[in-house]
């Protein structure tokens, strides 16, 4: 009797394993490469919509994981316990199944995750802040976004908790920039020194969408003036944008001899 009862156990333990491997298979062999497929087909097709592409069939790929997962889970659980897991589904129905397995959490999160493709809010490449993280989108899935930021560190947050998101990767940005000189520099001279590191700036920086406008004097203090710049350029190159004209400002200063404040604001 021992033998029958471990060759039934042991057989049950086969199918069960076997049922893994075609979920497996299913999953990165057919799912994989036809996810991958069509995303290359649909880059080809739209070049100019390649970022919300991925993230829609990223998405796409993990629904589709976590069906064939659910479905083999239910063959192993009819297997092993002898559960007619069909009868279950066909009476509680797939959203109480979930929800009685305490997974609430899921469907608030792929709900928030549709509305996000559908809506556009972002897409992976975009440059966004999130509660003061600031990055670039590396990968949505059904469930979660990640968010890569300039020194490396991911943020990974449910789509249910992206309720406040500030994309920057949307249409051209603006470069706010405020150089200080010392209050007893002449203001019509420091203005004519940075426009013309403006105007050359235009001819080599390509960044640049629109000639870089000098705003004027923008403060006055007891030590120092304060000038503003506004430069248009390209989504995500704006830190850049402001980096360089800073350098080539400073270095426009010191060969005409313009001073710094002791303490620029």
């Amino acid at each position: 009797m021992g033998e029958i009862v471990s060759f039934i156990a042991g057989s049950r333990l086969i199918k069960s394993a076997m049922v893994l491997i075609i979920a497996a298979a299913a999953d990165r062999l057919v799912i994989g490469l036809a996810i991958k497929n069509l995303i290359r087909a649909a880059e080809g097709r739209n070049p100019e919509n390649a970022p919300k592409l991925r993230t829609l069939f990223s998405v796409l790929r993990t629904l589709m994981t976590i069906i064939i997962y659910f479905i083999a889970a239910l063959f192993i659980m009819q297997i092993l316990f002898d559960v007619n897991a069909t009868s279950i589904v066909a009476a509680t129905g797939v959203v109480g199944v979930i929800a009685g397995l305490g997974a609430q959490s899921i469907v608030k999160d792929s709900i928030s995750g549709t509305f996000i493709l559908l809506e556009n809010q972002y897409a992976v490449g975009d440059l966004v802040t999130v509660d003061d993280f600031t990055g670039y989108v590396e990968s949505v899935t059904i469930r979660t976004t990640v968010i890569k930021g300039f020194e490396g560190d991911r943020l990974i947050i449910p789509n249910g908790n992206m309720t406040r998101v500030i994309n920057h990767s949307r249409d051209d940005k603006r470069a706010l920039i405020r150089v200080h000189t010392a209050c007893g520099e002449s203001a019509d001279r420091v203005m004519s020194v940075i426009q013309a590191v403006l105007d050359n700036a235009r001819k080599d920086m390509p960044e640049l969408t629109d000639d870089a406008k000098l705003a004027g004097v923008d403060e006055v203090g007891p030590v120092a003036m304060q000038f503003l710049i506004i430069a248009h350029c390209q989504t995500g190159t704006q830190f850049e944008v402001k980096r360089e004209l800073l350098r080539r400002i400073k270095n426009a200063f010191d060969e005409n001899g313009i001073k710094m404040p002791p303490n620029a604001a």
